[in-house]
């Protein structure tokens, strides 16, 4: 009777270790995927009709969440949006923001993910959105041409890896959001 109590315990003391450990994993995949900003998110998201698992891939990508990332490039901001795509997404919407008002937030956060909505309308798919959203869409526009795309209309060759990665990153995070918040995926 003793040693089968003895194995009890130690049973009981492994499924414990066992669901604190899930539990510690689970809080750590949620923390690394958080939803900063959501009011904004939702708002602009709702209004521009972008997803919302994207806006927050492109948030945790570019800015990892940081209203005050300046990238080398010159991209600034939570969305890294450059100076005068900010300008050109302020004039689109009739606020006619400053561009020094381009670390606030709610306008960084509304023109990416206005500018994200401007894209997918011009290439009418997200993996191109992204791409451009990186790359400038000229060059995305040089990228299409039927030898590049494959049966189902995705580009078969991206020639700048640093995009290339950044369709992966975004992409890859923007699936993580969608099943970990159940919202709707790219």
């Amino acid at each position: 009777m003793k040693k089968i109590l003895i194995w009890t315990v130690f049973l009981l003391f492994i499924l414990d270790i066992i669901i604190i450990g899930s539990l510690l994993v689970r809080r750590a995949v949620y923390a690394a995927y958080p939803l900063g900003y959501s009011e904004l998110v939702d708002k602009y998201c709702n209004e521009f009709s972008v997803p919302r698992s994207l806006a927050y891939a492109t948030l945790k990508v570019e800015s990892g969440f940081s209203p005050d990332a300046v990238s080398s490039a010159g991209a600034i901001g939570l969305m890294q949006l450059m100076p005068s795509t900010f300008e050109e997404m302020s004039e689109l919407c009739g606020d006619f923001s400053d561009a020094r008002e381009i670390f606030s937030p709610e306008l960084n956060v509304k023109y990416g993910i206005l500018y994200l909505s401007q894209l997918y309308v011009r290439f009418g798919r997200w993996d191109f959105a992204i791409l451009a959203y990186n790359a400038g869409p000229n060059r995305v526009e040089q990228w299409i041409y039927p030898q590049n795309l494959d049966s189902d209309g995705s580009l078969l060759h991206i020639p700048y890896p640093e995009t290339r990665e950044y369709l992966k990153k975004v992409s890859k995070a923007a699936h993580k959001y969608s099943n970990l918040y159940d919202m709707e995926d790219i």
